[in-house]
């Protein structure tokens, strides 16, 4: 009875373009964000208003309200933070080609040409008056500084990212080819 084939080069767990991939939740997230604020908000603050008479209801709203704003600003980094970390690592364990290279340098060039368009449609949401206004409940996008930081600062961390995960696939394409050379 011969013996099955071993499928070599699965691609069980990795992403067809890492860095369009990242991108792309980021920017999800981000836009993402003050939505699901405004939606907790909606609920909130009839709620707040309804129980008004009783101060440790309102304290409990308030209390629940705070720990909510919070966590899903630090839910936006830390997804943030484990994409980044997830594509570094897996940057390290690709074995690359150099015309792998050259198609990551494309496709980074036409992320930097899309990344400013998308983060002007993020701006307009940001700074709309439904998520920037002074009152309570508008004034959603002042409760998420770290995600609020991301986005002001996109480009810079986007080149960052580009970096590091372009000298560990050039490294990766350079010692695997000198491997191939001490191996003839």
């Amino acid at each position: 009875m011969p013996m099955p084939k071993l499928r070599t080069g699965a691609k069980k767990g990795q992403a067809d373009y890492p860095i369009i991939s990242i991108i792309i939740i980021i920017i999800f997230l981000l836009f993402m964000a003050p939505f699901m604020l405004k939606i907790f908000k909606a609920v909130t603050i009839p709620l707040k208003l309804a129980v008004n008479d009783t101060p440790a209801a309102v304290s409990a709203i308030n209390t629940i309200d705070k720990t909510w704003m919070n966590f899903w600003d630090i839910i936006v980094m830390m997804t943030f933070v484990v994409s980044i970390i997830l594509m570094i690592v897996s940057a390290f364990f690709v074995n690359t080609h150099p015309i792998f290279f050259v198609v990551y340098l494309v496709l980074t060039i036409v992320t930097f040409i899309l990344a400013p368009s998308m983060m002007d449609t993020l701006d307009k949401v940001w700074t709309s008056p439904q998520f920037a206004g002074t009152s309570e409940e508008t004034n959603i996008v002042s409760k998420l500084p770290f995600t609020d930081y991301l986005r002001t600062h996109f480009s810079m961390v986007l080149l960052m990212i580009v970096a590091v995960t372009g000298i560990v696939m050039f490294w990766n394409s350079y010692s695997a080819g000198r491997q191939r050379k001490k191996d003839y």
